[in-house]
């Protein structure tokens, strides 16, 4: 028990350096423009805002660079991209909608190089492969 009770103590000063911090900005009207949260300045997760306050944008940064599920919205709220990044490497399925929600453009990528794309109409047809 004096054991455990020693392991715990030591850990209070890591888990008390770890506390994250919660930054917003405003615009000039004091509209919410961002939010940003994290441990530090090079590894926080953050989501944009349209001056109508939707959602604009939302990604992560991990030892400053980009990393993690990436995806932005029009100003109606309606999904425009779904992006991945390993290490800022653009990386895995991309995927590019209309303002249908419909998936127009699939882009696979691996260490930042295109391995395919896919261009659909709004129907779902392929119209390019490559």
């Amino acid at each position: 028990m004096k054991r455990l009770m020693f392991v715990f103590a030591l850990l209070i000063p890591v888990m008390a350096g770890a506390q994250n911090f919660v930054n917003s900005k405003y615009d000039n009207e004091g509209r919410l423009t961002a939010t940003y949260t994290g441990t530090d300045r090079n590894n926080y997760s953050f989501t944009r805002f349209h001056e109508n306050g939707v959602k604009k944008e939302t990604g992560v940064f991990r030892e400053g660079v980009k990393h993690g599920v990436w995806k932005s919205w029009n100003e109606n709220g309606e999904l425009q991209a779904s992006a991945r990044y390993r290490h800022g490497m653009k990386t895995g399925k991309w995927t590019i909608y209309n303002g249908d929600d419909k998936q127009v453009f699939h882009i696979s990528f691996e260490k930042d190089l295109i391995k395919t794309a896919t261009r659909k109409d709004s129907h779902g047809n392929i119209l390019a492969n490559r």
